[in-house]
Formats: C-alpha cells, structure tokens, sequence
C-alpha cells in the first residue's frame, strides 16, 4: 500500500486516494456468463460508490446503520458495497434472495442485525421491494438506477463497525461476526504482506462476496493494494469450471484463491487439456501464489494439483495453503515468500489419541507424484506461519499453553481477531475470552499443532461445526431438521462429518421406536430425512442412520455426545442400528447400451439418485445447475458414467453439455455408432428382417 502523510483509518480513505492518483488504473474486471468483460478503473469504482453513498444518506441511511448487500455478483456489487461503506453505515453481506426456501434465513439474519436497508442490483429491485413490504417490515431498497440524480456523498474519516459477517452455511440461528474498519486494514496488511501483493498484481476468482475469503482476499485487495482483480459469479464457475481455468491464463493471473474441492475438480480438467494436446494454450507461468483455504486441505490434492500444474508453467512454490476464520476477519497463517508449505505423515493411530509420531515429511517445493500412504499413516498439509503482529496459541482443555508438536485448540491473539457476535453477549464471552493480561483470546474450536518450524496443522475440530466444500454447517440445524422429519421430535438425532473416498461428508444418526417398523417403513423415513436435508442445505448426507431409542451417547446431563458418536461409527461400533441409508453405488459396469434411449435412462438414474428425487420430476432440458447439481456433484456423475462400457467421457464435457437431452446426444454420438441402435431381432418380421439385412450388405 502506498504512504501518506496522515493515518489512514479505514478502506474507503485509500479508495479515495487510488481514484485520485491512479484514475484511469484498472481495478475490476467482471466476467459474465454471455458477452464482454465489463472493466471498471478506480476512478469510476469511487464516483459510482459516492453517487450510491449519496442515495442511502438522501434515503435516511446513517453512520452506523446496517444495510444488508445482496446482489448478483457483478459489478453493481461493488457499487453497492463501497457505497455503503462510504455512507458510514454496516455492510452485512448476504447471497441474492433466490428461492422461498432461503425465505426463513434472510428473515433471520434481518430480525438480528436490525438492517435499516437493502442494497441490491437494478434487475432484483422490484422483487426485493416486495420481499422487504412482507417480511423485512417495509426498509427501503437501494439499487444502482437510483444514482442518476445522486450527489456524490463519502463518509471519509468513519471508524468503528465495517462489517457484519455471518457465517457461511445455516443461518437457523444467524451470529453475525463483527468485523471493524481497524480489522479489515490489519488484516489486509498481512495479506498484502505475506503474499507480496503490489500494483503489478493480478487476482483472478469466483469465491462468493458473502464469504469472508471472497470478500476481503477477492474483493478488497484490489482496492488495498492496488491490484487488479478479475472476479466472475459462483454460479458460472460451478456451471462451467473451464471459465476459472481460462480467466487464469487469459489474464495472467498472479494470485488465486479457493477451497480443496474446486482444485481437485480443476486438476482432472487441467489433466484433460493436458492429453488434447493444450489446444488453447493455457498458461500458469505468471501463477506466484496458488492459495488453498476455507476447508480441510488434503495432501494427495495439493500433490495433484502441483504436478499438472508443473506441466502448465507454474512453479512448484507457488503452491500454498492457509488457514483463517471471520472471527478473525479472514487470515490468521500463511508461509512467508521463500518458505515452501509443508507436510508431514503421522501415524494415524497415534494421531487419534492426540498425539503426533511422525513418519515421513517434506515441502512442496519439490515436485513428486501421489504415493500410497503408509497403512499406519496418515498425511498433513501445514498451513504456514502467524501473520505479523498476531499470535497462535496451541491450549489445552486445562488452558495452559502447550508446546511444539502437542494437539490442542487453536486460539489467537492480535488485531485481526473481531470485535465479537453481533448482540450475542453470551457467546462473545465464550469464545473470545479476556486473557490475564487484558488482551482477547479467540478460541477457534480447531483442533491443530504447530510444528518445530512454527508452521501450523489443523487436524480437526474442537467444536462440533461441519466444513463442506467450504461451508459451515451447525450439527444442531441439521438434527432439528433429521427430528422434523415424520413427527420425530421427541428422539434425539446426531450429525457430523466423516471421510468417504477421501472426501467429507455428512452422517446422520436418528434414534426412533422402530422395533416393530417394517424395513420398508425404515426405508421411507430415511429417504424423508434424506428429502429434507438436500431442500433445505442442498447437501446429500453420505450416511443416514436409524437407531433405537437411547443408543446416541450423552452426558450425564443428558447431552448428545458428538465426537463419541462419530468414533463408534468410525469403529462399526454404533449400538441399536436398525438401518443404514447409504447414497447409491450402482454398479453399471455390466449396462449393455443399445440405443441412445438407454444411455438417456442411466443419465435420468444417475441424477435421480443423487438428487434423491422421482426420475418423473427431472426436466430433460434444464441445466445442471438449476437442477442442484453442484460441481462435484457432475464430476461423480461422470465417474459413474466411465464405467459403462466404450463410455469415456472427459469431466469437462458435462459442463459443455449441460442439459440430460445435451448430453444423452453427445455421449451416444461420440462413444457410439447410429448402427448399435438395432432392434430386437426376435421381434422382426421376415421382410423387416430382409430389409436390414439388404441395408447391411449394401
């Protein structure tokens, strides 16, 4: 960041400065899914911003108000976003209204934070306004269009609140973190800091704005540091991963940053390219920094992802993984520039008793390829060091610190660390605790060891939240909804996540007087739980469990024992199980494909199965997407699709081909001929069987 002559308080003082030295200096460039990129230099980004700022002080916005952000993620966001940051008043960053079904989440959010405002894109203006007159008590909606007539208006010099954070994921019962104007400029130092961010930088990605990685690294970089940012909507991204792929090479990206699973989807594409021979020229060479964050890193991916991207032009060094939590604001470790992250194998018996034998370890700067891990092994990733001017503790249950290579939970001191939870006295006192010498301890509920070089590893969780592809969700939303399911309110439930197929999933355990319940009857009640979940989260729980009444551990007190539940799972050790609701498996190596009509009704299966719904409700010409279909959601799909007979389908031709009708046709005309769509020839007349035969002969 540049030096001036007086303290820079907060985000929108150096907006001004930028839009005022460097006004023509590009600092966003948004890619829609149809049509041109859309630029925006810092000049137009600060005028745009004042003239919104203008409309929401004429519209009775003040300093200190809460506006809830909810947009497309175009560049009407960044209007919207700025322009409340310069009205003085709170951005509490939310994802558009979509479906009724996220009706009850944003009503929470509202009724928490208070908001005295919606901010908006034109196109949702009037939708919003109806919304807001039934359920937000009539606060006014501010949109871009409303800017013609504004005066340009920035509340320079505000300090104090900048913005509310709720966390990703289930809002049942919504802790809005907050974040301050002093946070944010903190925060951002030690990014510009660790990742040498500069003027000459370029950020290319597609993480969520109401995700606090999508909004401080994606977004307020470029703003802080001078960077350019090229950014697209999570939508496009998940309907088309390639998109990611291209704007990398196309824009020569310097930094990126995303969760494990969009890297493990992007290196089977990059491999794919790879063997066609790289026919666009996809380019990593000017890739400095590679950033894996937001869930559980794994080796095998990070391995993976560095070996294809090797063959693209990118430096093993630039491989890194990082670790951070909006409580405090964003990131909390990260390797310096000349430190490779590293990893370690444990002896995974060892490490479930909390205790760290090493095996094996190593950096990624050095290229190799997947191995097998050690029967008794297991692989960590390290997640870098502290950031500057912020500390990490490794604490034990008694609260006394524990040395290197010792398991406890991760706690963190420092001006990053938050402000708290929004009006949530009590859990403000409880997770960020007063320490003995006055400063603030933020308990991470991460289970985790810092190294004998200071690195950090994460190995789990001391809270019982559940990270999937980046998101969190609360045990407690996900038993409430298993426990609605068929009137068992009155029956404890039990959720956490476990590995499958070295990916994490959910697993529900729900107690129920099923002693005398038909299989049958068992069955339906799982697949309603199973309903349930995918309409509310749009997440398919690997596992749903039936047990008996009193057969989830407690405490004395009559507490559900989470951690005790996984382990007897983990062991085949749960007690009273009546039945086990697995997702599908079906094994379609042995399909004998005859027309394209057959290849359409494994499609329809397939996606049936996965989405848990009647093959009848399955539109033939809807996206993927629209359907539910996240990204590795298609990639499975693929998976299962390379296993019938002559099918070899490239993962990326399921985002090319994204309807069951587009598809069906693709897969049959490539994989195979017009001439294996014969009919029966039992059911043939004599001259029918003539006339096939003449058309075969010639």
């Amino acid at each position: 960041m540049i030096l001036y002559d007086y303290e820079i308080k907060n985000l929108i003082q150096i907006l001004y400065l930028r839009g005022k030295h460097t006004p023509d200096k590009t600092a966003y460039i948004y890619i829609p899914e149809e049509g041109e990129a859309q630029q925006c230099s810092f000049k137009s980004l600060y005028e745009n911003s004042a003239r919104i700022a203008g409309v929401l002080k004429a519209g009775g916005i003040k300093a200190g108000d809460r506006c809830m952000i909810m947009y497309r993620q175009d560049m009407e966001l960044l209007y919207g976003l700025y322009g409340c940051l310069m009205a003085g008043a709170v951005a509490v960053p939310l994802d558009i209204f979509h479906e009724a079904t996220d009706l009850k989440r944003y009503v929470n959010v509202y009724e928490s934070c208070g908001a005295s405002g919606i901010l908006t894109n034109d196109s949702a203006a009037s939708k919003m306004k109806e919304i807001s007159s039934e359920h937000f008590g009539g606060i006014p909606v501010f949109h871009y269009s409303m800017t013609k007539e504004a005066q340009l208006y920035c509340n320079e010099f505000e300090e104090g609140l900048a913005v509310l954070q709720y966390t990703s994921g289930s809002t049942g019962d919504p802790k809005g973190v907050m974040i301050t104007h002093s946070n944010l400029l903190d925060n951002l130092k030690q990014i510009e800091r660790r990742l040498c961010l500069n003027g000459e930088s370029t950020w290319v990605g597609w993480l969520p704005y109401h995700h606090d990685m999508g909004l401080i690294m994606g977004l307020f970089t470029a703003v802080y540091s001078g960077s350019r940012n090229v950014f697209m909507s999570p939508e496009l991204f998940k309907s088309n991963p390639e998109k990611w792929i291209h704007a990398m090479s196309d824009y020569r990206a310097t930094h990126t940053v995303a969760p494990n699973f969009s890297y493990e989807l992007i290196s089977k594409i990059l491999k794919e390219i790879f063997e066609r021979g790289n026919p666009d020229n996809i380019s990593f060479s000017s890739l400095k920094k590679l950033i894996s964050g937001s869930e559980p890193v794994r080796f095998n991916t990070q391995v993976e992802l560095m070996n294809i991207c090797e063959k693209f032009g990118m430096r093993a060094e630039a491989i890194r993984a990082g670790y951070g939590l909006a409580e405090a604001t964003l990131m909390l470790t990260m390797n310096e520039e000349d430190k490779a992250a590293g990893w370690l194998e444990v002896d995974k018996n060892a490490l479930s008793k909390n205790r760290i034998v090493v095996l094996n370890s190593g950096n990624f700067a050095d290229s190799f390829k997947v191995r097998e891990v050690d029967k008794n092994g297991t692989y960590l990733v390290g997640v870098g060091r502290p950031i500057d001017d912020n500390s990490i503790m490794i604490l034990s249950p008694e609260q006394e610190e524990l040395p290197p290579m010792s398991i406890g939970e991760v706690c963190i001191c420092g001006p990053s660390v938050a402000a708290g939870y929004w009006k949530r006295s009590k859990e403000t006192a409880e997770i960020f605790v007063q320490g003995n010498n006055g400063e603030v301890i933020l308990h991470s509920g991460d289970a985790g060891f810092v190294g004998e070089d200071g690195e950090l590893y994460i190995t789990g969780r001391y809270k019982d939240s559940i990270v999937i592809h980046g998101v969190n969700y609360y045990p407690t939303d996900l038993e409430a909804l298993s426990a609605n399911s068929n009137n068992l309110l009155n029956y404890a439930a039990c959720a956490f996540s476990a590995s499958f197929r070295d990916e994490d999933s959910i697993v529900l355990v729900q107690e129920i007087k099923g002693k005398k319940l038909s299989e049958e009857t068992l069955k339906d009640i799982a697949q309603d739980i199973r309903k349930n979940v995918f309409r509310e989260y749009s997440l398919q729980p690997q596992e749903i469990i039936l047990v008996e009444e009193n057969s989830i551990p407690r405490t004395d007190s009559g507490k559900i024992q989470r951690k005790t539940t996984k382990d007897l799972f983990l062991n085949g050790a749960l007690n009273g199980v009546l039945i086990k609701n697995q997702l599908d498996v079906t094994d379609l190596s042995e399909i004998d494909v005859r027309k394209s009509e057959d290849i359409k009704n494994i499609i329809i299966d397939l996606i049936a199965d996965m989405l848990n719904i009647a093959p009848s409700e399955i539109d033939l010409d809807m996206p993927f997407m629209k359907m539910g279909l996240n990204s590795q959601m298609n990639v499975n799909i693929v998976a299962k699709l390379n296993t019938v007979p002559r099918v070899e389908l490239p993962v990326v031709d399921v985002f090319n081909h994204n309807t069951v009708e587009k598809l069906t046709e693709y897969i049959y005309n490539t994989c195979f001929n017009e001439s294996d769509e014969v009919d029966d020839l039992d059911a043939l007349s004599e001259k029918e069987l003539a006339m096939l035969l003449e058309q075969e002969l010639g």
